[in-house]
């Protein structure tokens, strides 16, 4: 199996079982090559969350963004990008 997938997947399921004991019920889009990684509901919200690793410093490239800002969704829908930079223990986290 590929490193960068293992890697990945391992920072998909940190982010999945965080927002577990937040109280969302979180789904993971495995082996989706499409614009969300992973969906997180709760009473009051849904996530679109698209998780990210960075070796250096924090870079959302401009293509991420404009593809999943471009995913129609109810405006009641939050779209975030989660970056994980390399020695940085918190994600950045922006919303989109």
């Amino acid at each position: 199996m590929n490193a960068n997938y293992v890697a990945g997947r391992a920072k998909e399921y940190q982010v999945k079982h965080q927002l577990e004991k937040a109280g969302y019920t979180v789904f993971r889009m495995a082996g989706s090559h499409g614009v969300c990684d992973l969906i997180a509901i709760d009473a009051n919200q849904v996530l679109l969350i698209q998780v990210k690793r960075s070796s250096g410093s924090y870079k959302i490239s401009d293509e991420d963004k404009i593809t999943f800002k471009g995913v129609a969704v109810p405006s009641s829908v939050i779209k975030e990008i989660w970056t994980y930079t390399k020695g940085v223990k918190n994600p950045f986290i922006e919303r989109i």
